[in-house]
């Protein structure tokens, strides 16, 4: 569990330098970095769910990044796909570790999935708006 909170807090001040960087590829490699000791906190937590979330998010934001890049819009399919490869690792992780799904972990898969599809919208207010909701 000391691993978990290491990680934690290290994943907490790349977080918060990210903010005052003014490079956008600066700013994925810290948030990329972010992602990589919150999965390796959760699991050493036993978190399986929220690190596999946190998996297919950095790929996701890989993914969007360079479609971004590119000033295009990441297809609906791969939007899907995403989603798809959530719901078979996290149903596959739960099998696998034989633990039960429970109530949060539902809520957290959905938002999960609910991030896929609104990271692909390019209107800043729009994204905004629909991640409060």
């Amino acid at each position: 569990m000391v691993f978990s909170y290491i990680a934690s807090c290290i994943a907490m001040i790349l977080a918060a330098s990210s903010y005052f960087v003014r490079k956008k590829s600066f700013y994925l490699l810290l948030q990329l970095s972010t992602l990589i000791f919150l999965v390796i906190s959760y699991f050493f937590s036993g978190s399986y769910v929220p690190m596999i979330g946190l998996t297919i998010g950095a790929i996701r934001t890989i993914i969007f990044f360079l479609y971004e890049k590119h000033d295009k819009t990441a297809p609906l399919y791969v939007a899907i796909l995403l989603a798809i490869s959530t719901l078979i690792c996290c149903f596959s992780i739960n099998f696998i570790a034989k633990k039960p799904f429970l109530p949060v972990d539902i809520i957290y898969l959905t938002a999960t999935i609910s991030f896929i599809f609104i990271f692909r919208i390019r209107n800043l207010k729009l994204v905004r708006f629909t991640i409060l909701i």
